[in-house]
């Protein structure tokens, strides 16, 4: 069992946490205070839990510039899932193949 590919995937298994990683890829480092209010539907208590999560599963990196404290896509333990998905792509496509065979006769 690898733990760093179940933490990753419990991570990303809700929205909104993929929105923030999402926000934080297309925007660049932010305090949580910036991303709560991307989110004004989520109470800030609740954006921090996600943060953390992201965070537990090393998703995100906190810096610290003085008092604040910036979060920073971290990709690499997405690369893992990527590995773990590519595995299945020989699969669909060559499901993929058989099904236009199928269609072209």
């Amino acid at each position: 069992m690898n733990v760093q590919l179940d933490n990753t995937y419990r991570a990303l298994a809700d929205g909104t946490r993929r929105e923030i990683m999402d926000c934080l890829l297309e925007h660049g480092p932010m305090r949580a205070t910036d991303i709560a209010r991307r989110f004004p539907q989520i109470s800030r208590p609740a954006v921090s839990r996600h943060v953390r999560v992201l965070r537990e599963a090393g998703l995100l990196e906190e810096h610290s510039r003085g008092r604040e404290r910036w979060q920073h896509v971290r990709p690499l333990p997405l690369a893992e899932v990527q590995q773990w998905v590519r595995r299945y792509e020989k699969f669909w496509s060559d499901k993929l193949d058989e099904l236009a065979r199928l269609v072209e006769d």
